[in-house]
């Protein structure tokens, strides 16, 4: 199963550290109670995780939050259910 984190744009270097270290954490979260209530973690997919991150990026130069019309085009493998 994979997670997309929606995260805020990465601005400089320091700014994506501080976004890689606060995905890591929410997952880490997630996980924790997965855990505690029997059920399989999640992982991480570094390509859902990029969509997330160019979305974020556009819904901030907008000042303004939506869902990303092109998903479906841009997810296309390994999915039973995406939405």
């Amino acid at each position: 199963m994979a997670l997309i984190a929606l995260v805020g744009p990465l601005v400089n270097t320091a700014a994506a550290a501080g976004t890689i270290s606060d995905e890591s954490a929410f997952v880490a979260k997630i996980n924790d109670l997965r855990a505690s209530k029997g059920i399989g973690t999640l992982s991480v997919d570094g390509g859902l995780t990029q969509i997330a991150r160019d979305w974020a990026q556009q819904m901030a130069n907008a000042g303004d939050i939506s869902h990303n019309p092109s998903l479906k085009d841009l997810v296309t493998a390994n999915w039973s259910k995406l939405g």
